[in-house]
C-alpha cells in the first residue's frame, strides 16, 4: 500500500484524504479480517481447511474486483472490507476423518513416500490423539478452550498482537521505501523472537534519533535503519507468530485457538493502521521510539512466558505446559530419532 497511498494520482483521485480518512481506508480491511477470522475456527471444523481456503479465496477476489473498479472513497471502503472478509478466512485434515488426504500431506512432507516410517508414525500418533480427544467427550467450544487452555490462548494472541505493535505497519504502510523458515528448527522460536525484538527495537530507536537531529546524513541513515528493521522482522516477528499458535494449541481446539490469535492480529493491525497517519502528524519522530518500546515489551514477554517448542511434536505439547503428560517424555529421545535410527539399522542389514 505504501507505494500507492503516497502517490499524487491516488491523492487526487480520492480528493486528498486526511490522515484519519487515509488510515480508515487502509485499515478497514483488518476489520473484515477480524470478523471472519473468528468465524474461521467454526467454519474449519464444519467444512475442513481446504473448503475454508476456497471460500476465502472467492470472497477475497470479489473484494479485489470492487477495489479495481472503485469510483470513490466509499466504494474502496466496501471493497477493502469485503477483501478483509476473505483474508480472515484464508488465514488457516485428519481431524475431519479425511485420513487418506491427511496421510498424503504427511507423506509429501517426507519426500512423497506413503510408506515412509516417520510419516506413518506421525499419522498413527495424530490419529490416536484424535480418537483420545473424541472419546473424552470434551466440547469444542470457545468457552471450554478459554477455561482449559487460557495460558496457551493468551500466548498465541500476544504473539500476533506484538507482531503489529512492534512497528511493521509504521514501516511498510506509510514509508516509501526473507522469511527464513530455515532458522526456526535450528535456533528455536524463543531465540528468533528475542533476537528479532532486540534488532527491531534498536533500528526503530535509531530511526527516531536520526529524524530528530535532522542532519544531512539523516535520509541515508533512515534507509539503512528501515532495511535492518525489515530484515529482522522478516525472520522473526513476521513468520513466527503465524507458526507458534497452531503449535501450542491442542488438536481439539486448534482451529478455534488459531482463529482467535489471527483475529488478534487483525484487530491490532487495524488499530495501528488507523492511528499511524494521525500519530505521524502529531508525534513525528517520537512515533518510532514508541514502537521500539513495544519491541522491548515483547522481549520481556517472550523471555519470561514463552516456552520453547523446537523439536516437540504437536501431540506432545501438553508436556511443555505441564498438562497431563509426563515431562520426562520430552527429555528422552524422541520417537522421530528412534525411527530414524531403526531405519538406518534396517538399511544396513539389507
Amino acid at each position: 500500500m505504501s507505494g500507492i497511498i503516497t502517490g499524487p494520482y491516488f491523492k487526487a483521485y480520492f480528493d486528498y484524504p486526511g490522515p484519519l480518512a487515509l488510515g480508515t481506508m487502509v485499515a478497514i480491511l483488518e476489520v473484515g479480517a477480524f470478523i471472519t477470522s473468528i468465524a474461521a475456527g467454526r467454519v474449519g471444523d464444519l467444512i475442513g481447511r481446504k473448503g475454508t481456503l476456497f471460500v476465502g479465496a472467492v470472497v477475497f477476489t470479489i473484494g479485489g474486483a470492487i477495489q479495481t473498479f472503485t469510483t470513490g472513497f466509499w466504494t474502496m471502503f466496501v471493497g477493502r472490507l469485503v477483501s478483509g472478509f476473505g483474508v480472515g478466512l484464508l488465514s488457516w485434515l485428519i481431524d475431519t476423518d479425511k485420513d487418506t488426504d491427511g496421510m498424503r500431506v504427511l507423506a509429501d512432507l517426507h519426500g512423497g513416500d506413503l510408506d515412509n516410517p516417520i510419516a506413518v508414525a506421525e499419522f498413527k500418533e495424530i490419529k490416536e490423539k484424535v480418537h483420545e480427544e473424541r472419546e473424552s467427550g470434551e466440547v469444542r467450544s470457545y468457552s471450554v478452550m478459554w477455561r482449559k487452555y487460557k495460558r496457551r490462548v493468551l500466548l498465541a494472541m500476544s504473539s500476533q498482537a506484538f507482531a503489529q505493535l512492534n512497528g511493521i505497519n509504521v514501516i511498510s504502510y506509510y514509508a516509501r521505501m526473507m522469511l527464513s523458515w530455515y532458522l526456526v528448527d535450528r535456533w528455536g522460536r524463543r531465540t528468533i523472537l528475542l533476537s528479532g525484538a532486540v534488532v527491531m527495537s534498536t533500528a526503530l530507536i535509531a530511526t527516531g534519533w536520526w529524524m530528530a537531529i535532522d542532519v544531512p546524513w539523516t535520509p541515508n541513515a533512515v534507509v539503512v535503519c528501515v532495511i535492518v528493521f525489515n530484515a529482522a522482522f522478516g525472520y522473526s516477528w513476521g513468520p513466527v507468530p503465524w507458526l507458534y499458535p497452531p503449535e501450542i494449541m491442542p488438536l481439539s481446539v486448534r482451529a478455534k485457538g488459531v482463529s482467535l490469535s489471527t483475529a488478534t492480529n487483525w484487530i491490532f493491525n487495524f488499530i495501528v493502521g488507523e492511528l499511524t497517519p494521525y500519530l505521524q502528524d502529531t508525534m513525528a519522530w517520537r512515533l518510532y521510539p514508541m514502537h521500539g518500546f513495544f519491541c522491548a515489551c515483547s522481549f520481556v514477554l517472550v523471555y519470561f512466558l514463552y516456552p520453547e517448542t523446537k523439536g516437540v511434536p504437536l501431540e506432545e505439547m501438553d508436556a511443555v505446559f505441564g498438562e497431563g503428560t509426563s515431562e520426562s517424555k520430552l527429555s528422552s529421545p524422541s520417537w522421530k530419532q528412534k525411527l530414524m535410527a531403526q531405519t538406518r539399522r534396517t538399511r544396513r542389514t539389507t
